[in-house]
Protein backbone atom coordinates (compact mmCIF):
# COMPACT_ATOMS: atom_id res chain seq x y z
CA UNK A 1 0.00 0.00 0.00
CA UNK A 2 2.50 2.49 1.26
CA UNK A 3 5.18 3.62 -1.53
CA UNK A 4 8.44 1.40 -1.51
CA UNK A 5 10.68 3.29 0.35
CA UNK A 6 7.86 5.36 2.81
CA UNK A 7 7.24 1.57 3.63
CA UNK A 8 11.08 0.81 4.22
CA UNK A 9 11.18 3.75 6.06
CA UNK A 10 8.35 2.97 8.27
CA UNK A 11 9.58 -0.60 8.59
CA UNK A 12 13.30 0.47 9.54
CA UNK A 13 11.51 3.13 12.39
CA UNK A 14 9.55 0.42 14.26
CA UNK A 15 12.59 -1.70 14.34
CA UNK A 16 14.94 1.70 15.58
CA UNK A 17 12.34 2.08 17.91
CA UNK A 18 12.90 -0.81 19.92
CA UNK A 19 16.39 -0.96 19.45
CA UNK A 20 16.41 2.54 21.12
CA UNK A 21 14.98 1.20 24.37
CA UNK A 22 17.99 -1.00 24.53
CA UNK A 23 20.73 1.99 23.77
CA UNK A 24 18.92 4.02 26.42
CA UNK A 25 19.09 1.21 29.28
CA UNK A 26 22.67 0.68 28.02
CA UNK A 27 23.35 4.45 27.99
CA UNK A 28 22.55 5.34 31.58
CA UNK A 29 24.08 2.15 32.89
CA UNK A 30 27.21 3.21 31.33
CA UNK A 31 26.80 6.83 32.85
CA UNK A 32 25.77 5.21 36.40
CA UNK A 33 29.48 3.39 36.18
CA UNK A 34 31.51 6.82 35.56
CA UNK A 35 29.46 8.32 38.72
CA UNK A 36 30.74 5.47 40.53
CA UNK A 37 33.99 5.26 39.11
CA UNK A 38 34.15 9.21 39.69
CA UNK A 39 34.28 8.83 43.44
CA UNK A 40 37.75 7.44 43.28
CA UNK A 41 38.96 9.09 40.04
CA UNK A 42 38.39 12.67 40.80
CA UNK A 43 40.81 12.50 43.81
CA UNK A 44 43.70 11.03 41.89
CA UNK A 45 43.11 13.27 39.07
CA UNK A 46 42.91 16.37 41.04
CA UNK A 47 45.70 15.62 42.64
CA UNK A 48 47.65 15.15 38.81
CA UNK A 49 46.29 18.10 37.75
CA UNK A 50 47.60 20.08 40.60
CA UNK A 51 51.47 18.57 40.23
CA UNK A 52 50.78 18.99 36.50
CA UNK A 53 50.08 22.99 36.82
CA UNK A 54 53.44 23.37 38.89
CA UNK A 55 55.49 21.45 36.83
CA UNK A 56 54.22 23.65 33.82
CA UNK A 57 54.92 26.75 35.88
CA UNK A 58 58.66 25.62 36.44
CA UNK A 59 59.05 24.72 32.66
CA UNK A 60 57.81 28.53 31.84
CA UNK A 61 59.97 29.80 34.77
CA UNK A 62 62.87 27.53 33.00
CA UNK A 63 61.81 28.94 29.52
CA UNK A 64 62.52 33.11 31.08
CA UNK A 65 65.47 32.31 32.75
CA UNK A 66 67.35 30.62 29.57
CA UNK A 67 65.51 33.54 27.61
CA UNK A 68 67.40 35.87 30.18
CA UNK A 69 70.79 34.55 29.83
CA UNK A 70 70.77 35.16 26.40
CA UNK A 71 70.94 38.51 26.98
CA UNK A 72 73.61 38.29 29.55
CA UNK A 73 76.86 38.63 27.24
CA UNK A 74 80.31 39.18 28.02
CA UNK A 75 82.29 38.80 30.67
CA UNK A 76 80.75 41.30 32.80
CA UNK A 77 77.93 39.09 32.76
CA UNK A 78 79.30 36.01 33.40
CA UNK A 79 78.63 35.92 37.37
CA UNK A 80 74.83 36.82 36.32
CA UNK A 81 74.79 33.84 33.64
CA UNK A 82 76.30 31.45 36.47
CA UNK A 83 73.63 32.81 39.67
CA UNK A 84 70.38 32.60 36.35
CA UNK A 85 71.97 28.50 35.80
CA UNK A 86 71.96 27.69 39.27
CA UNK A 87 68.60 28.43 39.82
CA UNK A 88 67.61 26.70 36.37
CA UNK A 89 69.13 23.68 37.89
CA UNK A 90 67.15 24.10 41.26
CA UNK A 91 64.43 24.30 39.03
CA UNK A 92 64.52 21.41 36.67
CA UNK A 93 65.69 19.50 40.15
CA UNK A 94 61.86 20.61 41.75
CA UNK A 95 60.34 19.38 38.60
CA UNK A 96 62.02 15.96 38.68
CA UNK A 97 60.53 15.35 42.33
CA UNK A 98 56.98 16.96 41.35
CA UNK A 99 57.30 13.91 38.19
CA UNK A 100 57.75 11.53 41.03
CA UNK A 101 54.87 12.63 42.52
CA UNK A 102 52.56 11.53 40.26
CA UNK A 103 51.21 8.45 41.16
CA UNK A 104 52.07 5.27 39.15
CA UNK A 105 48.34 3.81 38.91
CA UNK A 106 47.82 7.49 36.94
CA UNK A 107 48.28 6.53 33.24
CA UNK A 108 46.31 3.10 34.23
CA UNK A 109 43.50 4.85 35.85
CA UNK A 110 43.16 7.56 33.35
CA UNK A 111 42.90 5.68 30.50
CA UNK A 112 40.79 3.53 32.02
CA UNK A 113 38.02 6.26 33.26
CA UNK A 114 38.39 7.82 29.38
CA UNK A 115 37.84 4.97 27.95
CA UNK A 116 34.29 4.51 30.22
CA UNK A 117 33.73 8.51 29.03
CA UNK A 118 34.33 7.47 25.27
CA UNK A 119 31.39 4.38 25.56
CA UNK A 120 28.99 6.72 27.17
CA UNK A 121 29.59 8.87 24.38
CA UNK A 122 29.36 6.41 21.85
CA UNK A 123 26.07 4.82 23.22
CA UNK A 124 24.46 7.89 23.71
CA UNK A 125 25.14 9.24 20.07
CA UNK A 126 23.82 5.38 18.41
CA UNK A 127 20.57 6.61 21.08
CA UNK A 128 20.21 9.55 19.46
CA UNK A 129 20.56 8.14 15.58
CA UNK A 130 18.61 5.35 16.42
CA UNK A 131 15.72 7.96 17.50
CA UNK A 132 15.74 9.86 15.15
CA UNK A 133 15.65 6.92 12.88
CA UNK A 134 12.80 5.48 14.52
CA UNK A 135 10.61 9.16 14.70
CA UNK A 136 11.07 11.19 11.59
CA UNK A 137 9.55 8.23 9.43
CA UNK A 138 6.69 8.45 11.00
CA UNK A 139 6.05 11.94 11.59
CA UNK A 140 6.73 12.37 7.73
CA UNK A 141 4.06 9.65 7.04
CA UNK A 142 1.58 10.91 9.37
CA UNK A 143 2.17 14.28 7.42
CA UNK A 144 1.66 13.11 3.95
CA UNK A 145 -1.29 11.84 5.20
CA UNK A 146 -2.68 14.21 6.94
CA UNK A 147 -2.00 16.73 3.40
CA UNK A 148 -3.65 13.81 1.10
CA UNK A 149 -6.37 16.34 0.63
CA UNK A 150 -4.37 19.18 -0.47
CA UNK A 151 -2.60 16.53 -2.80
CA UNK A 152 -5.64 15.89 -4.43
CA UNK A 153 -6.45 19.14 -4.93
CA UNK A 154 -3.46 19.66 -7.70
CA UNK A 155 -4.59 17.30 -9.68
CA UNK A 156 -6.68 19.91 -12.27
CA UNK A 157 -3.57 21.80 -12.48
CA UNK A 158 -0.98 19.50 -13.38
CA UNK A 159 -3.30 17.63 -15.57
CA UNK A 160 -3.78 21.11 -17.64
CA UNK A 161 -0.19 21.44 -17.95
CA UNK A 162 0.32 19.49 -21.28
CA UNK A 163 -2.03 21.81 -23.51
CA UNK A 164 -0.88 24.97 -22.19
CA UNK A 165 2.61 23.76 -22.46
CA UNK A 166 1.92 23.22 -25.79
CA UNK A 167 -0.17 26.43 -26.74
CA UNK A 168 1.58 28.73 -25.46
CA UNK A 169 5.68 30.07 -25.46
CA UNK A 170 8.17 28.28 -23.27
CA UNK A 171 9.46 31.72 -21.23
CA UNK A 172 5.41 32.49 -20.09
CA UNK A 173 5.11 28.78 -18.83
CA UNK A 174 8.38 28.73 -16.66
CA UNK A 175 6.08 30.45 -13.68
CA UNK A 176 3.54 28.51 -14.51
CA UNK A 177 5.35 25.59 -13.59
CA UNK A 178 7.42 26.77 -10.97
CA UNK A 179 4.28 27.85 -8.82
CA UNK A 180 2.77 24.71 -9.15
CA UNK A 181 6.06 23.28 -8.11
CA UNK A 182 6.15 25.48 -5.29
CA UNK A 183 2.79 24.81 -4.41
CA UNK A 184 3.28 20.78 -3.99
CA UNK A 185 6.55 21.83 -2.29
CA UNK A 186 4.48 23.27 0.64
CA UNK A 187 2.59 19.71 0.50
CA UNK A 188 4.34 16.98 2.80
CA UNK A 189 5.43 14.20 1.38
CA UNK A 190 5.58 15.31 -2.50
CA UNK A 191 7.10 12.53 -3.77
CA UNK A 192 8.35 12.26 -6.90
CA UNK A 193 5.90 15.09 -8.17
CA UNK A 194 7.73 18.07 -7.48
CA UNK A 195 11.41 16.91 -8.86
CA UNK A 196 9.45 15.72 -11.80
CA UNK A 197 8.00 19.69 -12.04
CA UNK A 198 12.00 21.14 -11.64
CA UNK A 199 12.64 19.26 -14.52
CA UNK A 200 9.78 20.25 -16.39
CA UNK A 201 10.52 23.62 -15.54
CA UNK A 202 14.50 23.48 -16.48
CA UNK A 203 13.60 22.11 -19.73
CA UNK A 204 11.41 25.55 -20.59
CA UNK A 205 13.79 27.93 -19.43
CA UNK A 206 16.50 26.57 -21.15
CA UNK A 207 18.96 28.84 -23.47
CA UNK A 208 16.91 26.80 -26.13
CA UNK A 209 13.97 26.23 -24.64
CA UNK A 210 12.64 22.04 -25.36
CA UNK A 211 8.89 21.78 -25.43
CA UNK A 212 9.54 18.19 -26.11
CA UNK A 213 11.68 17.27 -23.46
CA UNK A 214 9.13 19.24 -20.73
CA UNK A 215 6.14 17.23 -22.24
CA UNK A 216 8.47 14.36 -21.36
CA UNK A 217 8.93 15.10 -17.94
CA UNK A 218 5.67 16.19 -17.46
CA UNK A 219 4.57 12.89 -18.49
CA UNK A 220 6.80 11.68 -15.53
CA UNK A 221 5.18 14.45 -13.07
CA UNK A 222 1.82 13.24 -14.08
CA UNK A 223 2.22 9.16 -13.84
CA UNK A 224 4.23 10.35 -9.99
CA UNK A 225 1.15 12.00 -9.46
CA UNK A 226 -1.20 9.12 -9.77
CA UNK A 227 0.60 6.94 -7.65
CA UNK A 228 1.11 9.04 -4.98
CA UNK A 229 -3.30 9.89 -5.02
CA UNK A 230 -3.49 5.97 -5.27
CA UNK A 231 -1.53 4.92 -2.25
CA UNK A 232 -3.11 7.88 -0.59
CA UNK A 233 -6.77 6.71 -1.14
CA UNK A 234 -5.61 3.52 -0.44
CA UNK A 235 -4.32 4.71 3.07
CA UNK A 236 -7.56 6.26 3.37
CA UNK A 237 -9.81 3.74 2.69
CA UNK A 238 -7.79 1.62 5.49
CA UNK A 239 -8.02 3.62 7.85
CA UNK A 240 -4.60 4.25 9.03
CA UNK A 241 -3.94 7.75 9.48
CA UNK A 242 -5.50 7.17 13.36
CA UNK A 243 -3.47 4.41 13.47
CA UNK A 244 -0.28 6.15 12.89
CA UNK A 245 -1.55 9.18 14.75
CA UNK A 246 -2.08 7.10 17.82
CA UNK A 247 1.15 5.66 17.11
CA UNK A 248 2.85 9.08 16.76
CA UNK A 249 1.16 9.89 20.28
CA UNK A 250 2.57 6.84 21.93
CA UNK A 251 6.38 7.50 21.46
CA UNK A 252 6.24 11.41 21.04
CA UNK A 253 6.88 12.07 24.42
CA UNK A 254 9.91 9.43 24.78
CA UNK A 255 11.29 8.85 21.33
CA UNK A 256 9.87 11.77 19.63
CA UNK A 257 10.79 14.55 22.69
CA UNK A 258 14.70 14.00 21.88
Amino acid sequence: MLPRKMSKDFTSSLKAAAGAKELLVNANMAEETITKASVDYRPLHENVREIQRDIRFHVAEIKELQSEIGKLRGDENAAKRQSIEEEIKVLEGEMVELEKRIPAEWKDKREEFVGLLKEETKLRTQYRRAVDGAYTPVQELMFALKDTGKFVEKGDAIKGLSDRIQAEEPADMVAVVQSLEKEFGEINGPGDVKKALSKVRRALRAKTPDKEKALAELEKANAAYFEEVEWRTDAAGADILPKIQSYEASIRNTIGIR
